[in-house]
């Protein structure tokens, strides 16, 4: 493969890496709502004999479901920085088309203006 086609490629991976970061960080959100939700209902209703443990037990699922999905996020920032800063410095003529197309991916995602400065 060129050295120029390569480039680009490696380029590709690190919009995937990008775009795959902007999931993860999508998917914390709800789950965020989720808890506080869970929390609440437990604080209301947790008290009851018949149904109180069902509140409870709700909790820990989504605090579970909460901290794999920040454990998530950790591993595809770690992910795409990597990638990031390997190919910039593979590549430092690409720097600026790369931090081009990132804007471009961030506004289509609706999260402009986050591109990490490194």
């Amino acid at each position: 493969m060129q050295p120029e086609m390569l480039s680009y490629v490696e380029m590709g991976r690190v919009l995937e890496a990008h775009n795959n970061r902007a999931y993860v960080r999508h998917k914390i959100d709800p789950l965020l709502k989720e808890l506080t939700e869970a929390k609440t209902n437990r604080r209301d209703f947790g008290h009851y004999e018949d149904c109180g443990d069902s509140y409870h037990d709700r909790v820990r699922v989504v605090e579970t479901e909460v901290q794999e999905a920040v454990t998530r996020k950790i591993e595809a920032e770690k992910y795409f920085r990597k990638l990031k800063l390997t190919f910039i410095e593979k590549y430092p003529t690409l720097k600026t088309v790369l931090e081009e197309e990132l804007k471009k991916q961030s506004a289509v995602h609706g999260h402009a203006g986050t591109i990490d400065k490194i």
